[in-house]
């Protein structure tokens, strides 16, 4: 087995890792957290792209509740929305990204070409997951609560993709036929 096919190989753990990732960030509420005084009580917040969690120490009581847009300006539905498409985006390109390095690793050996497209489809992935990420910061994020781990996640699951767009790319320029 050659380094094409190693690199190619690697391309195959990297490529799922960062989709994983990011389909856990996308479905988790901790974008972001903190504790907020409110009306005298102890509220621990943490908030994702989908849902609100809140917890009143004092009372002891908990709730999980999707967004309710209306608390916010107009346009943090169209912000919050956009980071949603953007992640289900870079997962979907992950997901597009795997199969053609698979096809060309383990059944249409001569079609180099699937190479290109596999990295095209990881590094615009990461591309909407680095996105994802810069809408949240500038845009959705409150100054009152920090980052929680969903929002590392997205940040990893960028990183890793872009290291899978490297693998890809030097699984083609390595791999030398067999």
């Amino acid at each position: 087995m050659g380094l094409g096919r190693t690199l190619g190989y690697l391309g195959l753990f990297f490529i799922p890792v960062a989709s994983t990732l990011a389909g856990i960030a996308c479905g988790i509420t901790y974008w972001q957290s903190g504790d907020v005084n409110l009306a005298g009580f102890d509220v621990y917040i943490n908030s994702g792209i989908w849902t609100v969690c809140t917890e009143i120490k004092q009372l002891n009581t908990q709730t999980c509740d999707s967004i309710n847009f209306d608390d916010f300006p107009d346009d943090y539905e169209t912000n919050v929305k956009a980071i949603r498409a953007l992640v289900i985006l870079g997962i979907l390109n992950c997901t597009a990204a795997n199969v053609f390095l698979a096809l060309v690793l383990f059944v249409t050996k001569q079609m180099k070409i699937m190479f290109f497209v596999s990295a095209g489809c990881v590094f615009s992935a990461g591309l909407f997951f680095m996105i994802s990420m810069a809408v949240f910061v500038e845009e959705v994020k409150t100054d009152t609560l920090d980052y929680a781990a969903a929002f590392y996640l997205i940040i990893i699951a960028w990183i890793m993709s872009w290291v899978g767009c490297g693998l890809v790319m030097g699984a083609k320029f390595t791999d030398k036929d067999e």
